[in-house]
């Protein structure tokens, strides 16, 4: 419920995270990969979100697994 969640917000704000808005153009690469690529929705923003930051991805999914040659991702596998 209402309290569960937001005690999860709680512990979440005690690591260095950083929230990033899926935008225009976060929407717009997630879209461009997922029909590439046939990712989830949710592993196309994660891999956008990584190429827009080069940023590491840090991964167990198949699919994000055989993405760094093709889109020069750098993925470490956990």
């Amino acid at each position: 419920g209402e309290r569960a969640a937001t005690l999860v917000l709680e512990d979440l704000a005690t690591f260095p995270l950083e929230v990033v808005d899926a935008d225009y153009n976060a929407t717009l690469e997630a879209a461009r990969l997922r029909s590439q690529h046939l990712l989830t929705a949710s592993d196309a923003y994660t891999a956008a979100l990584a190429l827009r930051l080069d940023a590491a991805l840090v991964a167990g999914s198949q699919a994000l697994l055989a993405l760094p040659l093709s889109v020069g991702l750098r993925v470490e596998v956990v």
